[in-house]
């Protein structure tokens, strides 16, 4: 117990001396200004590769079922995340007008360039953790961040499909395979579990790979299922927060939905680097125990 303490100690006190919050403001800043070419880009390849207008049904199947999958009592929760999201929403209707236009490689330019420059943010936030300077080539680095930021995106895309939009796929897939009523019963219980395990896998993926140092696979599981579990917490508890005590429109005007989106990214980076402080202390513990072994 005492060795699970101190590792829950050296995370703590690691979080505070590596400037964490810092980090997390920059990435929350880079994540606002990466989301509407994320979205061209979603828009570009649902346009290429998806039947017309899939997009705008896309949005309005969402719209939906955010509504008919949630119990009554938490109706205004729904309703108060919606109005923050709306800047969202028309958001991601203007990529759909840019991506008619013909803007596939300028969309999949830009969306790239942004994710790996949040990537790259992630990497330095990382490797502080772990008090190490970036020593790999600048090749490489770039690499990993063009591929660890669509990893995370694709995740939460496929995460978000699976909550908002699961029942009508599990019955469709259920009809072709005969299986309607269990499948549908089973689908109803698992896809918030499905979903959660997709982000730990994306998240397991980013704390292994993103920082200057080998750390085994399971060193950073721990890290990863706390971080994605804290917040699908904090998600939950931040929804309610604004439905019933905060309003940034009446602070910030016209701007408080991108006030309280921003906020929400600050609270979700803040999260994730607290599952790489995590990380760095089991790795740190880990190193110590072979070091008095030997």
């Amino acid at each position: 117990m005492s060795g699970t303490i101190g590792v829950g100690v050296h995370a703590v006190r690691g979080f505070s001396e590596h400037r964490m919050g810092t980090y997390a403001a920059a990435l929350a800043y880079r994540g606002l200004f990466a989301l509407f070419p994320l979205m061209l880009l979603l828009a570009v390849l649902v346009g290429v590769f998806g039947p017309p207008n899939a997009f705008g049904q896309l949005v309005e199947e969402i719209k939906a079922q955010s509504s008919e999958q949630v119990p009554q009592h938490l109706q205004p929760v729904v309703e108060q995340g919606r109005e923050q999201i709306q800047p969202l929403e028309e958001m991601a209707r203007r990529a759909q007008r840019e991506a008619e236009g013909g803007l596939l490689l300028f969309g999949v330019a830009v969306a790239l360039w942004s994710v790996s420059a949040l990537a790259s943010t992630l990497a330095d936030a990382f490797n502080t953790t772990h008090g190490l300077t970036e020593t790999r080539r600048w090749w490489k680095v770039q690499a990993l961040s063009l591929a660890s930021g669509p990893v995370v995106v694709l995740a939460v895309v496929a995460a978000t499909v699976l909550l908002l939009t699961g029942p009508q796929v599990a019955e469709r897939v259920a009809e072709v395979f005969g299986v309607r009523e269990l499948f549908v019963l089973l689908w109803g219980w698992l896809r918030f579990p499905l979903a959660l395990a997709l982000l730990w896998v994306a998240m397991s993926f980013v704390y292994r790979y993103c920082p200057a140092v080998t750390q085994p696979l399971r060193s950073v599981m721990l890290g990863a299922a706390l971080a994605v579990l804290a917040w699908a917490i904090a998600s939950v508890g931040f929804s309610v927060y604004l439905a019933n005590f905060a309003d940034f429109g009446v602070t910030y005007g016209s701007l408080g939905a991108a006030v309280g989106l921003l906020v929400y990214l600050n609270l979700s980076a803040t999260i994730v680097l607290a599952g790489a402080e995590l990380n760095a202390a089991i790795h740190a513990s880990a190193a110590d125990r072979r070091t008095g072994d030997a």
